[in-house]
């Protein structure tokens, strides 16, 4: 299993989070990151299984940590939708530690 370790401490707006986890998994430039393209990249590129643990986020400013929140919901919610749907697990697994 592939383990992605970053550290949020010193993450500043929600562009910190993107960049960060673009460059940690290696996935295309894009111009119009977001977190559905975000979202993609990890099912996609993250060469699952896969845990992203993302320590420090006591540190990180408070849209960072709202950001970081949307995202662990969202990729919780597409592995639902996806295994309802027979598309196969979401085998990427995002732990926030603060």
């Amino acid at each position: 299993m592939r383990i992605i370790e970053l550290d949020a401490g010193s993450w500043t707006t929600s562009r910190d989070v993107l960049r960060a986890l673009h460059d940690a998994i290696g996935t295309p430039d894009l111009q119009d990151w977001n977190i559905d393209v975000l979202i993609d990249a990890i099912v996609g590129d993250a060469h699952p299984p896969c845990t992203i643990r993302i320590s420090g986020v006591a540190k990180a400013d408070a849209p960072v940590k709202a950001n970081l929140k949307a995202l662990a919901s969202t990729l919780r919610d597409v592995g639902r939708w996806r295994r309802n749907h027979r598309y196969g697990a979401v085998d990427v697994t995002i732990i926030i530690v603060p």
